[in-house]
């Protein structure tokens, strides 16, 4: 017989390949959060269940296998029933619920931890949603004089052992008559003839131990193949023509610190997930666009924006795009606007976000200002331009909002955000037109000094 299964070695490849399904399932759903999904978008989903239902099985992690086994029979039955009458806005939040049940799972086991999330509530709401999909839809379930295909054997593997019953360790060489036989052995010697979970077990080795996994870096990166195919054509020239050392070095060095970029695309997609929780919740409609996701940046600096992005992302949503009733009010569409955009030009990382909301008042915050006692009395308020005046919110505390939501406010935190721009070197840039809107630009240079753990442009 060959050897103990050892799954310790692919709990690293297994997190790391689950967590890109998650990513792609979520840029399809935000992707159609309005229209129902195409066939390609069906089975994509029903694809990357699929693969989780089975990768989790191979690693025994159960209920994450629940969870994926169930929405695979939801879009299962989309697919091969085609129900006109689908809650395409139930369907999405079912999907989200078990993205972030898996995630938050697998974020566990990355902490060496258990994953022991509800996974039977979990899925006896995705039972009852298929069901009420059923219903709606005119499908009936099998009668008692219905002939019903008949269920393959099965035999139960388990991490741990079923008190007072006789275990059988196998592995996964072991055949079905192996099997079979052990079981013969165990109910020639009294035991129960039937097969329960527990009665055979794989013993896998204690989760949790990688040093990598503890810190939170996983230990693959994916890196584009063309990259390193170019960094090893490097290699080659470089042993075969001395005389082209210089220009083979810096090759080979600007290859190198590509590795270390990586594309703004998850962050966006995360600032696309917050828009479309919070503007439900608040009861708003607002559209959001993307434009430049795919643009690179260091690691370091992505890591460093993305909480002051969230911030700013979450006030225009909540402070900065009014209700339907005052937008009409106000001669506006009903639909408010939040429009993300990055590039990089001149040496520059730009990231802009933009609102067609209420924006800011100047008067508010100058009064709020003197009060603070933050400007000179001699100096009348006419004096300050308006970038000087918006400026004044990123102070700490500063805040004009009588009302905090759980979404805070425009100006809480403010100098928090402005704090950690400013550790990769960027600065803050605000515009605002009263009633039209307001415009956040993040400014970073890329020619920085190497950082720790990675380099910059």
């Amino acid at each position: 017989m060959a050897e103990v299964f050892n799954t310790e070695g692919m709990l690293e490849l297994y997190l790391l390949e689950n967590c890109q399904l998650l990513d792609r399932i979520q840029e399809i759903v935000l992707d159609h959060k309005e229209e129902p999904f195409d066939d390609d978008s069906m089975n994509e989903i029903y694809r990357a269940m699929h693969t989780m239902k089975g990768t989790s099985t191979l690693m025994m992690f159960d209920g994450i296998r629940m969870v994926a086994h169930k929405l695979e029979d939801v879009f299962s039955y989309l697919k091969e029933s085609r129900p006109k009458q689908v809650s395409h806005s139930e369907l999405v939040e079912v999907i989200l619920n078990v993205s972030d049940f898996i995630r938050a799972e697998m974020e566990k086991l990355g902490c060496g931890k258990s994953a022991d999330g509800d996974a039977k509530g979990l899925c006896k709401k995705l039972d009852s949603f298929l069901a009420q999909l059923k219903q709606t839809n005119g499908c009936q379930e099998p009668d008692a004089g219905q002939v019903v295909e008949d269920v393959p054997k099965h035999f139960y593997i388990a991490p741990k052992t079923v008190e007072n019953a006789p275990i059988f360790q196998i592995d996964l060489d072991s055949s079905v008559e192996e099997i079979e036989a052990r079981m013969q052995q165990r109910q020639a010697a009294g035991g129960t003839p039937e097969i329960a979970p527990g009665d055979f077990v794989l013993q896998p080795k204690s989760y949790g131990k990688s040093n990598c996994l503890r810190k939170g870096r996983p230990a693959f990166i994916q890196v584009d193949s063309s990259k390193m195919e170019q960094l090893a054509l490097s290699l080659e020239q470089f042993q075969r023509t001395v005389g082209e050392l210089s220009q083979i070095s810096m090759d080979m060095q600007n290859l190198v610190r590509s590795l270390y970029l990586v594309p703004l695309t998850q962050t966006f997609q995360k600032m696309n997930r917050i828009v479309f929780d919070a503007s439900k919740k608040l009861g708003k409609d607002i559209e959001f666009e993307m434009v430049g996701e795919q643009t690179e940046a260091d690691k370091n600096i992505v890591s460093h924006i993305s909480a002051p992005l969230m911030h700013l992302v979450r006030n225009a949503v909540d402070h900065g795009i009014e209700t339907k009733k005052e937008r009409k009010l106000a001669g506006k569409k009903e639909r408010g606007r939040i429009f993300l955009s990055a590039k990089k030009e001149s040496g520059i990382l730009w990231i802009c976000v933009e609102d067609d909301g209420i924006g800011l008042n100047r008067e508010k915050i100058l009064k709020k200002a003197r009060e603070k006692q933050l400007l000179d009395p001699s100096v009348p308020d006419s004096a300050y331009s308006d970038e000087e005046v918006y400026q004044l919110i990123t102070l700490p505390g500063f805040s004009t909002n009588e009302n905090v939501t759980q979404y805070s406010g425009r100006g809480v935190g403010m100098d928090v955000v402005l704090q950690d721009i400013q550790q990769v070197g960027g600065t803050l840039e605000i515009k605002s037109v009263p009633g039209n809107g307001c415009k956040m630009t993040i400014k970073i240079p890329l020619l920085l000094p190497q950082a720790e753990g990675g380099f910059y442009e």
